[in-house]
């Protein structure tokens, strides 16, 4: 299957002060949020990703194929609405 769009979502930028991945928690909470067979069906896929590079900005996303970043990305619910008003 070829997906209309690809979300990355770096699961090991912006430590918390216990040195835990706060993409982590933001990826699993978008997981969460998201309805996992609606998106197969509009063909859509959502992955954790490494490191991209710009672990300064925040929690960092990007949606291929259009190669768009979202950055500074944080543990709220405004930033995780950016990241799942991607997949409508």
């Amino acid at each position: 299957m070829v997906y209309k769009k690809h979300i990355f979502i770096c699961t090991k930028c912006k430590k918390d002060e216990n040195g835990n991945p706060q993409g982590d928690v933001f990826f699993k909470e978008i997981k969460n949020q998201s309805n996992k067979q609606e998106l197969k069906t509009k063909g859509y896929r959502l992955s954790s990703s490494g490191c991209m590079g710009l672990c300064s900005k925040g929690i960092n996303s990007v949606i291929y194929p259009e190669g768009k970043f979202i950055q500074e990305l944080k543990l709220d619910q405004d930033s995780i609405n950016k990241v799942l008003e991607e997949l409508k």
